[in-house]
């Protein structure tokens, strides 16, 4: 039988907020880096929602290290460390508007801790948003579940959180691989991608 379950994470997100993440971890290939603008009030299309909301004082984000959090998690806790460097989270993206409702689009299995050929972390793939249910050994999907509720915990530490406050025409540009972003609630529904 498959463990179909998600953790509840220590730290409280409110429903107004953006998750910490790293971008579009349902690709199988890396993009490599991500703009974030902070532009002007986009009119709702028809049928559609505003892509971006205009919100006086800028757009918030937060930002995290990845590979910091990475070499703090492997001097902690070693075994949460092996288990996010050995067992794969699978991660999906769905699309109504051009599969149908609740269809897959695209789809990636990836390590949440990357390493290179001498071992180093390289990449750091974290996005709960995406990441689908544990559909493994359920020994291995409760040792993963746990793992990956202690690096959540962990990115949402006040000592590696970084905040940034974009203002109108800023621009920002991610190293995917690294850089873990999210929007604090109440406080970044300006900017876009």
């Amino acid at each position: 039988e498959h463990a179909s379950f998600r953790l509840k994470l220590d730290h409280q997100r409110e429903l107004n907020g953006v998750p910490l993440r790293t971008d579009r971890a349902y690709l199988s290939v890396d993009q490599g880096f991500l703009g974030i603008s902070c532009t002007k009030h986009v009119p709702p299309t028809p049928g559609g929602a505003s892509q971006v909301r205009e919100q006086s004082g800028g757009a918030g984000l937060i930002l995290v290290d990845g590979l910091h959090v990475a070499k703090t998690l492997e001097a902690e806790d070693k075994e949460t460390f092996a288990t996010l460097t050995e067992l794969p989270a699978t991660f999906a993206r769905t699309s109504e508007a051009t599969v149908g409702a609740g269809q897959v689009e695209e789809w990636a299995e990836r390590l949440v801790l990357g390493r290179d050929l001498r071992g180093h972390i390289t990449q750091v793939v974290f996005d709960d948003q995406h990441r689908t249910v544990w559909d493994g050994a359920p020994l291995h999907g409760l040792r993963f579940l746990e793992a990956w509720r202690a690096m959540a915990n962990l990115l949402y530490r006040p000592d590696v959180l970084v905040s940034q406050k974009l203002q109108q025409g800023d621009m920002l540009f991610l190293d995917t691989r690294r850089v873990l972003w999210g929007k604090p609630p109440g406080g970044g529904e300006a900017g876009g991608e």
